[in-house]
């Protein structure tokens, strides 16, 4: 059984925000430090407001096992992460992230990478809560 990555305070990646240097008056990249999954097989697919908080959230991916997770964040602090509630398998991919039933939440649209099908996924938090093949 996977679960959803943990939030592991050992374990660091970079993310880079565009700041204003007024006195280059050119932007170059800040670095935030924000706390990544255990293991390498995650990886995040992008960002979206899932749970309707008007703050980002990130949409995380096991590759071998097609697995979802959302982490629910608070500016660079997870505030919960949890499985989705639905596995697509290794062959679908994401395509976007979007709001596409006008909810105030981040849904998702995927494609088979074998067949070309696509298919959202209507989120509320982690959980999809009913799905659409396009």
């Amino acid at each position: 059984m996977h679960r959803a990555p943990a939030v592991e305070p050992a374990y660091l990646i970079v993310s880079s925000l565009n700041t204003c240097n007024p006195v280059a008056e050119s932007y170059a990249p800040a670095l935030t430090l924000v706390q990544s999954p255990v293991t390498t097989g995650w990886q995040a697919q992008g960002i979206g407001d899932f749970d309707g908080d008007g703050k980002n959230d990130l949409l995380w991916r096991d590759a071998e096992s097609g697995q979802v997770a959302v982490w629910m964040m608070n500016g660079v602090d997870v505030v919960t992460s949890a499985m989705t509630s639905l596995n697509p398998g290794a062959g679908w991919l994401v395509q976007g992230i979007g709001d596409f039933d006008g909810d105030g939440k981040s849904d998702i649209l995927w494609r088979d990478a074998s067949t070309g099908q696509t298919a959202i996924w209507f989120m509320s938090g982690a959980t999809v809560t009913s799905s659409s093949n396009t």
